[in-house]
């Protein structure tokens, strides 16, 4: 069964309950933050203990690719999964040379997910 402590930044709450719940089904701890902001204090209060953060890429006031690249300077061993809803933006994420992270293209399954948290947390068991 998957374990590990899962930050997830997600502005819209249905998607956030949707991925909250799906994840802790599938054996996961998930802690909330609802834009980058309050995710960056999240992390702070948690020295940065968590295995995985996964984010939304459009967000109001900051992007979840600036917020990564904030985080990847104080936690440069920190796992990211980014997701969208913008086709463009999966495809230029995707091709980046300079972006470290997968990325979820949503609408997904809680399969799809599952499956994606896990690549991004075992990106060598595949």
């Amino acid at each position: 069964m998957p374990s590990g402590t899962v930050l997830l930044v997600e502005d819209e709450a249905l998607v956030r309950e949707f991925v909250r719940r799906t994840l802790e089904l599938a054996g996961y701890k998930v802690i909330e933050a609802k834009d980058p902001n309050e995710a960056l204090k999240t992390l702070e209060l948690m020295q940065g203990r968590v295995d995985l953060v996964l984010t939304d890429v459009v967000m109001p006031g900051m992007s979840g690719r600036m917020m990564a690249e904030r985080l990847m300077v104080r936690y440069p061993r920190m796992r990211i999964l980014y997701m969208s809803g913008n086709a463009e933006i999966v495809d230029l994420l995707t091709r980046a040379t300079d972006v470290r992270g997968v990325m979820l293209s949503k609408p997904f399954t809680p399969t799809v997910l599952i499956e994606r948290v896990n690549q991004a947390l075992h990106p060598d068991a595949a």
